[in-house]
């Protein structure tokens, strides 16, 4: 004898009660779902770079191949682009390399970019200039932070090494070497940065 009121059935489906056919569960599921569409979308993103929220939160950065682009979320509209200069050579033209990483300095005016050549590059948010260049990875970088202060920037690498920079000197520190496969994070200590791999 049960003590629910209707008889418990099983279905087929993993569940025993008393319920429609499996099928029906599942269209009723679809149609709820359904019920939740996007309300459109802006801009067309190709990167493999991370996403980031300016300091005010009303801007998303994003990688956009070689460039960074900077959207307004309001408007849903693209409102700046950071674009490197492309040394130009006659005899050979190289593709530019793309956006791999991109990290914001503690109060939102600098930007770091790291690239899949191995680059750094610091940005001004405001002007959309790049301030400079740094060079020491052999392979792609795939992780960036900054200092509590950002005066020292670190950033991770495929090629296992890790360089720490100094942002305002814009020279290289302190390379670690010694990881077995890329630098795959960075986290922010009160008193500086620790390298995870």
């Amino acid at each position: 004898e049960s003590e629910l009121p209707h008889p418990v059935k099983y279905h087929g489906c993993g569940a025993v009660a008393k319920l429609p056919h499996c099928g029906e569960a599942h269209a009723s599921m679809v149609k709820a779902y359904l019920r939740y569409e996007h309300s459109g979308v802006f801009g067309v993103i190709s990167s493999n770079s991370n996403v980031l929220f300016d300091a005010s939160g009303r801007q998303v950065i994003t990688g956009a191949l070689e460039n960074i682009a900077v959207w307004n979320i309001r408007q849903g509209s693209q409102v700046g682009t950071l674009s490197p200069e492309l040394a130009s050579s006659s005899s050979s033209a190289k593709a530019a390399a793309e956006v791999t990483h991109i990290a914001l300095a503690p109060g939102g005016q600098q930007l770091a970019a790291g690239y899949s050549d191995g680059t750094v590059r610091l940005w001004d948010i405001a002007s959309r200039t790049c301030q400079v260049t740094l060079t020491g990875h052999s392979g792609a970088v795939t992780c960036l932070g900054f200092s509590a202060n950002g005066a020292l920037l670190a950033s991770g690498s495929a090629d296992t090494s890790l360089i720490v920079w100094d942002v305002v000197g814009e020279a290289g520190l302190v390379r670690f070497k010694g990881h077995k496969d890329a630098v795959t994070d960075l986290v922010r200590e009160m008193t500086g940065l620790a390298a995870v791999a």
